[in-house]
């Protein structure tokens, strides 16, 4: 029997990872897979070798964003002889697993008093030598800009994210950078989204100017969008500096995403109120002038 390597996403310890000696962005998370003979009655000695194979997931099932290690098998060579203790019983007296499916000869150990088995590349010779996959993931970030003489400045636009092709039943953690962003709908709860057993998640946010929504660890291969809804403003989508990704697409390997949308609002200022005024200010001026001039004339002919 053989047991199945088991990464549940919940059950990520940190005591349970190490670091990548190849690459220290990375962590390393080992998961022990036994492989059980003791259910087997060798009826002869010798070297028996059994490949064990990792499988590839079936598309519908598999992990979005891992690569597979190569060689995808592995060769476990169990040596059974009889027991020091009882040499009418067979027994595992040693085990060897490789890459790859290394010649070993058969000599004699005078120190030993037995017959031994030395491999051909004895550098290929190990104890234990397990698969390595990769997971890859990417960040997304979405963020939103304001401008235009008639424009609300602190006007909230509502915001819809959707993620598909993630991992079922995945929680990933979420950044928020402004106040009141998260809004009923959002489905974040304690910092984190959760998708659905079909690897989805949908949820509306609210930004105004400056706010930020981040994402993180999302898997390659998995694919968003981010709409939002621009009511009478003119929407532009992915324009703010340093945020011009585009609003929808696909993760790809070692490439964060950084969209956005800028909603602007022009308009004429209306100065038209001073020239709409002025005849009718300049008509005051005339009468008071022409009353001015009778008043005079009055006084003249009186005196």
């Amino acid at each position: 029997t053989i047991e199945n390597a088991v990464f549940p996403s919940n059950d990520a310890s940190p005591a349970a990872a190490k670091d990548d000696t190849e690459d220290s962005t990375k962590t390393i998370y080992v998961d022990n897979v036994i492989v059980d003979f003791s259910g087997i009655d060798f009826t002869t000695a010798g070297v028996y070798r059994y490949v064990i194979t990792e499988k590839t997931p079936p598309t519908i099932e598999g992990v979005p964003g891992v690569t597979y290690g190569e060689p995808a098998e592995r060769y476990l060579d169990v040596f059974v002889f009889p027991s020091e203790a009882d040499p009418t019983v067979l027994e595992v007296t040693e085990y060897a697993m490789t890459k790859n499916p290394s010649n070993f000869t058969k000599i004699y150990d005078d120190d030993e008093q037995k017959w031994v088995y030395t491999y051909t590349d004895e550098s290929a010779r190990v104890k234990s030598s397990g698969f390595k996959n990769e997971l890859d993931t990417v960040d997304l970030e979405f963020t939103k800009d304001i401008t235009g003489n008639q424009a609300d400045q602190s006007k909230k636009f509502t915001f819809t994210l959707s993620i598909t092709g993630a991992n079922p039943n995945q929680e990933y953690a979420v950044e928020i950078t402004g106040t009141d962003v998260i809004i009923a709908g959002s489905g974040v709860t304690e910092g984190m989204i959760t998708t659905d057993s079909n690897g989805a998640y949908t949820g509306t946010f609210e930004l105004t100017k400056g706010d930020i929504v981040k994402v993180l660890d999302l898997p390659v291969g998995a694919t968003y969008t981010v709409t939002e809804e621009a009511e009478d403003y003119t929407s532009t989508p992915a324009n703010v500096t340093g945020y011009t990704d585009p609003t929808t697409g696909t993760f790809v390997k070692d490439t964060d995403v950084k969209t956005s949308y800028t909603n602007s609002r022009e308009g004429i200022i209306p100065t038209g109120v001073i020239l709409t005024v002025a005849p009718f200010a300049i008509g005051l001026l005339l009468f008071g002038a022409v009353m001015m001039f009778m008043i005079s004339r009055r006084r003249r002919a009186t005196y």
